[in-house]
């Protein structure tokens, strides 16, 4: 018996804690949040501003990198605050301050209300205007010979 009390008395100096020290000390609970989940509620964020060029993966998809260059959220955490640097694409004719601004909103509230992190910055980075299909169309020179209204001058000049 005397054996096993000693080696119960070296296994408790061993220990890190004993039984007593845990009794004593104050809690230290722990909850982490990943950059996932955290790329998840910026996403949400995002997802809730117009004016931002969604591809055909979706804004999550392109988000993520899939299929579509340019589009990408990074985040650098540590267990009380969070930076985000977010590159995309905006439709033409919107107000760049203003969707910026938005897009700023959304995920700072989403971040901090649902993880209780602080969010030290959100960087947009506007990687490029696209845009419209008519317009990029029309925007297109037609050769001078196709004008309809030069043909009919051609056609009274004979």
């Amino acid at each position: 018996m005397a054996q096993e009390k000693e080696k119960n008395s070296d296994k408790m100096k061993n220990d890190k804690y004993t039984v007593h020290d845990i009794e004593r000390s104050p809690a230290e609970d722990v909850t982490r949040v990943s950059d996932e989940a955290l790329l998840a509620y910026a996403s949400q964020g995002l997802s809730e501003v117009e004016g931002i060029v969604v591809s055909r993966t979706g804004i999550v998809g392109g988000l993520l990198g899939k299929k579509s260059p340019g589009k990408a959220i990074k985040i650098a955490s540590s267990d009380q605050e969070v930076v985000i640097d977010v590159t995309l694409e905006l439709e033409y004719g919107v107000k760049i301050p203003e969707v910026a601004g938005m897009i700023q909103t959304k995920i700072r509230h989403n971040i901090e209300e649902y993880t209780g992190k602080f969010v030290r910055a959100v960087n947009i980075n506007i990687e490029a205007i696209r845009m419209p299909v008519e317009e990029k169309a029309s925007a297109v020179k037609k050769p001078a010979g196709d004008d309809p209204a030069n043909m009919s001058n051609h056609q009274e000049g004979k």
